[in-house]
């Protein structure tokens, strides 16, 4: 028989993999249908030089034609970043619950209510270490693109 435990930790993780699944693949990988219909002739047929820039124009029309995005490389970033750190978030909020559920689930024994304590201050520990991480990346983020458009409104 399972432990209720392991069985929560198991549904959790199978839960969490199907929320970024679900949630993020669509926010970072871009959808290739549009480029597929951008390069597509009248005919059905790919035009070769369409399809490798041979007169697709600036690069931002090249990246809208193919599915790329055309944004900020540094907003790129910073939205795979703090797409990274609320998934780990997450997991030490569940990192935290859980040590809540061993306490209520240890019936009083000393060893498992200690157990349970020790599991709550690793998750708030971990919170504690991803909301520094997210702070540090923000800081340094915001830094570089306030340099990137600086540089180039000085180059212009």
């Amino acid at each position: 028989m399972r432990t209720p435990s392991l069985f929560f930790l198991r549904t959790a993780a199978l839960g969490a993999m199907v929320f970024a699944f679900g949630f993020a693949r669509p926010a970072l990988i871009p959808s290739v249908h549009a480029a597929d219909e951008a390069a597509s002739s009248s005919e059905g047929t790919v035009d070769v030089d369409y399809l490798f820039g041979g007169d697709a124009g600036s690069a931002d029309e090249f990246g809208g034609a193919t599915g790329l995005g055309t944004g900020d490389l540094t907003l790129t970033i910073a939205a795979v970043i703090r797409a990274l750190l609320g998934f780990l978030g997450l997991i030490a909020v569940f990192v935290i619950l859980l040590g809540g559920w061993k306490w209520m689930m240890s019936q009083g024994v000393e060893q498992k209510v200690t157990d349970a304590k020790k599991l709550m201050i690793n998750g708030i520990i971990g919170l504690v270490v991803i909301l520094g991480a997210y702070a540090i990346s923000y800081f340094a983020l915001n830094a570089a693109t306030t340099a990137f458009q600086s540089a180039e409104s000085a180059s212009e």
